[in-house]
């Protein structure tokens, strides 16, 4: 989903204050940092020795990378705030009251 979608989302549940911003400058030195720090030889024997799943999760990063480079893949920070309810429950339904008898 894109941000716009999950701001869609949000307004359809009635979300208030709903800000969006695209944190793709702030993350673009995280990515960078990890590719590098994968790049020695102990990082890529543990790679190696921890699988298949591993191996595809690490490629399915630098594919990431890439479409981050080229602006598909974007980072975006959503906040908003929950709409304020009155307080009651209107789905839970109403149980009658208990009278306590004694025998």
């Amino acid at each position: 989903c894109s941000v716009d979608d999950y701001v869609k989302i949000l307004e359809g549940e009635g979300a208030e204050n709903i800000r969006r911003e695209d944190w793709s400058h702030i993350i673009a030195p995280f990515w960078k940092a990890v590719i590098k720090s994968s790049l020695n030889l102990k990082s890529v024997a543990g790679l190696i020795r921890s699988g298949p799943a591993t191996i595809r999760g690490a490629y399915a990063m630098l594919l990431m990378l890439r479409g981050f480079d080229k602006g598909v893949i974007k980072f975006g920070l959503i906040t908003a705030t929950k709409k304020e309810s009155s307080g009651i429950d209107e789905s839970a339904e109403l149980e009658s009251p208990k009278v306590a008898t004694t025998d």
